[in-house]
């Protein structure tokens, strides 16, 4: 976790003790009901939805453009996330988790983040990505690059840019192309 130079060792502390009680407490807390997911590779239901609901506040679908749950972009973050190592994913599972059940700790908001009002839901991404808490900025980074990165790699994201596409067809990726959207 990093610290502004001119923190105190009070600070420091007090955030790392809040961050370590989300991380350890975040598994314990009831699923509620989810999603049903099929065939996930790495991801419970539970995460899948909360992966799934946050991914569609940072891109929805609009005019002629498929957002993120249209391209079915929590499953391709999915398979990505298999090819993480065993640490990096118990690491993300935690964000989820604490990102779905930590709300009034963390940021003040009350309720769990996949039972917000789409407005709610998004003053809530706000304050991750805008957050002191450098745990909370990276992990909001993290689920928006990855998240960016594999829906701008899907051919249904390429009209609104203008990319045409690979001009060889030999480039094209089967591995993520194969997986369909819920």
């Amino acid at each position: 976790m990093s610290v502004p130079p001119n923190a105190g060792r009070r600070l420091f502390l007090k955030q790392s003790l809040v961050s370590s009680l989300v991380i350890a407490t975040a598994g314990c807390l009831p699923s509620g009901a989810y999603a049903d997911a099929q065939a996930l590779q790495t991801l419970s239901p539970k995460e899948f939805a909360i992966l799934e609901a946050w991914l569609e506040r940072l891109i929805p679908a609009a005019d002629g453009q498929p957002g993120a749950r249209d391209v079915g972009l929590a499953r391709k973050f999915d398979v990505e996330v298999a090819n993480w190592s065993a640490q990096h994913q118990s690491d993300f599972k935690l964000i989820l988790a604490a990102f779905e059940d930590f709300g009034l700790v963390l940021s003040g908001f009350w309720g769990k983040f996949t039972q917000m009002s789409t407005a709610t839901q998004d003053r809530y991404i706000e304050d991750w990505m805008n957050s002191g808490l450098q745990l909370k900025k990276q992990a909001f980074m993290v689920v928006k690059l990855v998240g960016m990165f594999l829906y701008y790699c899907q051919d249904a994201s390429w009209p609104v840019t203008g990319y045409p596409g690979p001009f060889d067809p030999r480039f094209r990726r089967p591995a993520y192309d194969a997986i369909e959207p819920a």
